[in-house]
């Protein structure tokens, strides 16, 4: 006998609409921006909560006997596993959709002090990636600046502006050990790229190895470096090293480059007093 005409159990929609948000929810896991960690938690949130209302159930903690007494119940055991699962869902999804929600509001409030910024964005397609990487790097951008980075990097691994542009990008964050390799990679790449030993000198100022530092940095001042940011630090590093006479040489360069430093000025009062008059009246021209 044919029994494709007895009555059928159809899966209740629930069950189907949970399935379809928890297979979104492991779709959108390995991506790491704000809009998608949104839909990560909305799809775990609508997925729980639609298990909640799908009839969900545990057979194996069901209260019927099996074999010998089977048909006959047994007594309740005083906790039910499947009810607790449900509200531990069901407040599981609430609070985790209320969070995200709150989390949206707040980045509404973000970006509306935010819109300068982000209108600066680069919209120039003409732009090579390590370009808009830059751009985004200026901006402060720093996630959005390595993806283009990345992006460069993949299309030429010796990219000098992508591997320059991820050491500072690392070394901006923090992380002194990813931006000493990659400027070291950048330094392969071509060896007298004055801004690469530049940063090397503050990498390793940073990590207070003074006599690197200096050695780097006279690389770059070899290759021409004619920076006030680049003088003071090259200052700093040999008053570190108690290299009075060069150090002061490199503050009065400071102050060359531009003379309306004044906490500058006002150091070299104190480091090179024999010419404190000087330095004085230019701090009075300044007022």
């Amino acid at each position: 006998m044919d029994d494709s005409s007895g009555p059928k159990t159809v899966s209740p929609w629930y069950r189907r609409l949970a399935l379809y948000f928890l297979i979104l929810f492991a779709l959108l896991w390995s991506i790491d921006t704000f809009f998608f960690v949104t839909l990560l938690g909305l799809a775990a949130s609508f997925g729980v909560l639609s298990l909640n209302g799908s009839g969900f159930t545990l057979p194996s903690f069901n209260t019927t006997s099996q074999g010998p007494m089977s048909g006959k119940t047994l007594p309740a055991s005083g906790f039910n596993f499947t009810k607790a699962i449900r509200i531990f869902s069901f407040i599981f999804g609430a609070s985790f959709f209320f969070f995200i929600l709150i989390g949206i509001i707040s980045g509404n409030d973000d970006g509306a002090s935010s819109t300068e910024s982000t209108s600066a964005a680069p919209t120039d397609n003409n732009l090579s990636n390590a370009d808009k990487g830059t751009t985004y790097y200026n901006l402060g951008s720093y996630d959005s600046a390595m993806i283009f980075y990345d992006k460069a990097l993949a299309e030429n691994a010796s990219d000098l502006d992508a591997q320059y542009g991820k050491a500072l990008t690392y070394f901006s964050q923090g992380d002194l050990d990813a931006s000493l390799s990659w400027t070291q990679k950048s330094i392969r790449t071509k060896s007298d790229y004055n801004l690469s030993w530049w940063l090397l000198g503050d990498i390793y100022y940073t990590n207070q190895k003074y006599d690197s530092a200096a050695i780097c940095l006279e690389r770059a001042y070899s290759y021409h470096t004619d920076e006030p940011d680049f003088y003071l630090l090259m200052a700093q590093t040999y008053e570190n090293l108690s290299f009075k006479e060069r150090a002061i040489e490199f503050y009065k360069k400071v102050i060359e480059k531009d003379d309306t430093r004044t906490e500058t000025i006002e150091h070299l009062i104190t480091l090179d007093p024999d010419n404190a008059q000087s330095y004085k009246a230019l701090l009075e021209k300044l007022k």
